[in-house]
């Protein structure tokens, strides 16, 4: 069995061309990233077919934010050279292509021209589901949704078509692709990871009771939820910490509410010292409205922290004994399970044992790319 992998960007996308490459399945990897990049993976460089400038170009549009979202040229000018690129290179040398969504209508293509079978990975929910979701959020804040624009969602759409089979990380994400009309026949659910290396659980360092998001802070992380509910708490020695870039557009509509002595904005970290930063709270919070299955989440139990999470944040599949499911935009659910979590020391510290333990036993990336070739070999 030989597998091609491809992806502009970074995502999980390494972690499972590594395993990929580890078991002995790895045909190609297609990437945008240099190659000295890959010297913390075990894949061989000859396996990795790559090409920085789509990189580049990626990151100087990025530095331009208002012009590429007002711009589908622009916005799409990446995606599709990169997958045109990928499409040019493929030859009849593999038996599945694995392709992620926005950055692979071109290459599903020529797959199915090479009568090959084809996996497209989308991580995140049903691409009108998704602008629905957002769409109804801004509208509550008399703001405008214009981050997914026309083009990106007609590709995404004709990649729904084109993919044999899509992967997704959750059956909630799952049930947004089937509410529109694909079949779950052709969907595959692969949960996702975390770093055993990276992540992993120390005793705490402070007395005082903290609440961590992490994460965008943003409307569609649905992080003023939980400022509510903080601010509707007034725990003593008590605080909340958000550690994430903050949208400039939230802060302008937040602003009051953020404005709490025991808020704490620590801004964004490198990925290498967040283990500190969860090993240091008491709760993991993330109220998102609108996830494929949230990193994070991984990240958080791994540093056994009891997990309050919303379906749509990823966690419903992850919850079992370990925390507790809210539903989306309940500040006062937010604030019920913090309470109880603060006046039962006794029940986080069990509820983050349970989520230390179901990591452990389930969601390393080796985890994460072993199931992945159980599904590969079930349809080859």
């Amino acid at each position: 069995m030989k597998i091609n992998v491809s992806l502009r960007g970074r995502f999980h996308g390494f972690d499972l061309a590594n395993g990929l490459y580890e078991a002995g399945y790895l045909n190609t990897l297609f990437t945008s990233f240099p190659l000295y990049f890959f010297n913390r993976y075990s894949i061989d460089k000859s396996r990795i077919r790559n090409a920085p400038i789509f990189e580049v170009a990626e990151r100087i549009i990025q530095k331009f934010p208002n012009f590429r979202r007002n711009s589908e040229l622009v916005s799409m000018l990446v995606p599709n050279a990169f997958d045109k690129y990928v499409a040019s290179c493929l030859k009849p040398d593999f038996d599945i292509f694995v392709g992620w969504s926005s950055f692979s209508l071109s290459s599903l293509k020529k797959v199915r021209s090479l009568h090959k079978i084809s996996i497209l990975e989308r991580g995140s929910t049903h691409i009108l589901w998704q602008t629905n979701q957002l769409k109804k959020e801004f509208n509550l804040f008399n703001r405008e949704f214009n981050d997914t624009n026309q083009s990106i969602i007609n590709k995404e759409l004709l990649e729904y078509d084109a993919a044999d089979y899509i992967c997704v990380p959750t059956n909630f994400v799952k049930s947004t692709f089937i509410e529109h009309g694909i079949s779950s026949k052709k969907i595959f659910i692969n949960p996702y990871g975390v770093n055993p290396t990276e992540f992993n659980f120390y005793p705490k360092k402070t007395n005082k009771f903290i609440i961590l998001f992490c994460g965008g802070v943003t409307l569609r992380k649905g992080a003023h939820y939980l400022i509510r509910a903080f601010n509707q708490l007034s725990l003593k020695d008590a605080e909340l910490w958000l550690v994430g870039k903050i949208d400039p557009d939230f802060q302008a509509i937040f602003a009051e509410e953020m404005n709490h002595p025991n808020i704490k904005f620590m801004g964004p970290f490198p990925q290498r010292e967040l283990s500190e930063v969860y090993n240091q709270a008491n709760i993991f919070c993330l109220p998102s409205l609108e996830e494929g299955q949230a990193m994070v989440l991984h990240q958080a139990m791994r540093c056994g922290l009891p997990i309050i999470a919303t379906e749509e944040s990823g966690a419903s599949d992850l919850i079992d004994g370990n925390g507790y499911l809210i539903a989306s935009r309940s500040i006062d659910s937010i604030a019920e399970h913090i309470q109880y979590l603060y006046d039962h020391p006794s029940a986080h510290e069990y509820l983050g044992a349970k989520s230390l333990e179901l990591s452990q036993g389930n969601y390393s990336w080796k985890d994460y790319a072993q199931r992945a070739i159980k599904i590969y070999q079930s349809i080859i």
